[in-house]
């Protein structure tokens, strides 16, 4: 939640800031201009205990935590006064943690951390609708491209009653995620000075992609590292992002 706040704070403060510069007095496009974006989307900050009962008595513990960003820089080129083609490249990463707790004890019985750094290549067409106010521009945007994992990591313990480590398990990936995908969404641009805008759009992605697993567990000495698994992901999902936008206008030839 505060990582959550501060980016909330950083973004009104850079608006605020922007606001006092001269407002925009004609947010017309041309053929030529190029379109800089750059945004937040998809922060996820979150905490969780849960407490456990068989037959009404306490059977356990369990708390968990997770924290997700993405970055979305785009850039564009107007081929017409309304129309953009360019590239998005989202940056993502996660993170989460979770334990299982002895519930007279309090001590670990069980512990998992997880991470993992997202690539996304989109290439996007957008399309911004006629409207008569200068200072506000809503558009419409498609985008289909890959999705890869650059980076994967799980780890697993087991714990006896001393908090000692009894068995650990290390997911590999030999063939990391790779995917197709393809998003479609809605946004706005509010200008807040001559060639900035504020930015932000609301959209709906899916992908597809396979990805292969394998797992390592070592236990009193020894180590076992199991068959590899395969695994096929179909993902649909609403995505927000929230950014600024900068138009860069072409030279006028001499």
């Amino acid at each position: 939640m505060i990582m959550k706040t501060k980016a909330i704070l950083f973004i009104s403060a850079v608006a605020l800031f922007l606001s006092l510069i001269p407002s925009l007095t004609n947010a017309q496009f041309k053929k030529g201009d190029m379109l800089v974006e750059g945004g937040l989307g998809d922060i996820k900050v979150s905490s969780n205990k849960t407490n456990y009962e068989q037959n009404g008595l306490p059977d356990g513990k369990s708390k968990s935590n997770g924290f997700g960003i993405e970055i979305f820089p785009r850039v564009g080129y107007f081929i017409s006064k309304d129309v953009v083609i360019g590239t998005t490249l989202g940056v993502g990463f996660a993170s989460s943690k979770y334990q299982n707790l002895n519930d007279v004890t309090g001590k670990k019985t069980y512990e998992s951390k997880a991470s993992a750094t997202i690539l996304d290549v989109l290439p996007f067409a957008r399309f911004y609708f006629p409207g008569k106010n200068v200072k506000t521009r809503f558009y419409g945007q498609i985008g289909a491209g890959i999705s890869l994992y650059i980076s994967e990591k799980q780890e697993s313990k087991n714990f006896d009653n001393n908090e000692v480590v009894t068995n650990t398990y290390k997911t590999n990936y030999p063939k990391k995620l790779f995917a197709f995908s393809g998003e479609a969404l809605v946004g706005i641009n509010h200008f807040v000075s001559q060639n900035v805008a504020i930015n932000a759009a609301l959209g709906y992605n899916y992908s597809q992609g396979k990805e292969t697993t394998t797992t390592t567990q070592t236990s009193g000495g020894l180590t076992f590292t199991s068959d590899p698994v395969k695994y096929t992901s179909k993902t649909g999902l609403f995505s927000w992002n929230v950014g600024f936008t900068m138009f860069i206008p072409c030279k006028k030839k001499k």
